[in-house]
C-alpha cells in the first residue's frame, strides 16, 4: 500500500515539475496593435544577449506610437495560416473570424481568365499578366 501511494506521489510530483518548467520557458512577446486592427509580434532573439523588449523596440520607430502588450509566448494562437485574422483583445491574440480573407494578389486576373470565353480574351489575360502591375 505505501509503495502504490508512493509512486502515485512521485507520478503527480513529476507532472508538476513538467508543467512548471515547460511554462517557465515559453518566452515573453510584445504584441503591437496596428492601426488597421492587425497586430506585430516582437520575439527577442536568443543569440542577442543583454537583449531586451524595451532596447528592441526602441531601434525600430514605427512602433513608437503603436499601442502594446507583453504576453507569454504560449499564449499565442497555435494555428499561424490566419496569422492576418489575429487581433489584440485585451491581453490575449485571437483569431477574429469577422475579418475577412486575403484575396490572392493575382485575382482580378484569375477572375478574367475564368471568365475569358474566347482565345483573344485569354490572349489578353496572359499578355497583362506577363507585363504585371
Amino acid at each position: 500500500m505505501k509503495k502504490s501511494l508512493m509512486r502515485k506521489t512521485i507520478s503527480i510530483l513529476s507532472i508538476l515539475i513538467f508543467l512548471l518548467s515547460t511554462s517557465a520557458f515559453a518566452a515573453e512577446v510584445r504584441v503591437f496593435q496596428n492601426l488597421d486592427g492587425s497586430v506585430r509580434i516582437l520575439r527577442l532573439n536568443p543569440r542577442l544577449s543583454g537583449a531586451t523588449l524595451a532596447t528592441e523596440t526602441a531601434k525600430d520607430s514605427s512602433l513608437a506610437a503603436l499601442p502594446f502588450v507583453d504576453v507569454n509566448d504560449a499564449t499565442l494562437p497555435i494555428d499561424r495560416t490566419k496569422r492576418d485574422k489575429w487581433r489584440l483583445l485585451g491581453q490575449k491574440v485571437i483569431i477574429d473570424p469577422t475579418v475577412p480573407d486575403k484575396l490572392h494578389p493575382k485575382q482580378a486576373l484569375i477572375d478574367r481568365a475564368n471568365s475569358a470565353t474566347t482565345v483573344d480574351q485569354l490572349k489578353a489575360v496572359l499578355a497583362d499578366s506577363i507585363k504585371g502591375p
